[in-house]
């Protein structure tokens, strides 16, 4: 498990296999910060900075227009729920501060997932 600081100055819990928690220490690092992902100055990556390269990665692989960051964060919460994640873990991860909040999720169905909206057909 990794503990993650981010955006709203929340701490949020992962759960990360030890290969990818291996291949992360071998990204760059940068002495102006302890962010793992940085822009090509080593800086840190905003939320502004990644919500355009998901449009862009998008738009060239032409799937759906309307991905995004939130969108990505969507997937992810309807795929560890249909995977058995448990709803209190889903809570941390995604950095909820109740229940309440992670219960807006819990009305997806696995076939409702904005998955189902990715367009991998070359037609």
């Amino acid at each position: 498990m990794v503990n993650i600081f981010g955006k709203g100055s929340k701490t949020r819990t992962l759960i990360i296999n030890q290969l990818l928690w291996q291949e992360i220490q071998k990204l760059p690092r940068s002495d102006k910060t302890e962010a793992v992902f940085l822009s090509r100055f080593g800086n840190r990556l905003d939320r502004h900075a990644t919500h355009r390269m998901v449009k862009k990665t998008a738009e060239r692989a032409g799937i759906n227009p309307h991905a995004s960051t939130h969108w990505l964060r969507h997937a992810h919460a309807c795929h560890s729920l249909k995977n058995g994640a448990g709803v209190e873990l889903l809570m941390k991860s995604l950095g909820h501060s109740s229940l309440a909040i992670t219960s807006r999720y819990l009305h997806v169905q696995p076939d409702e997932c904005t998955s189902q909206f990715i367009n991998l057909d070359d037609g």
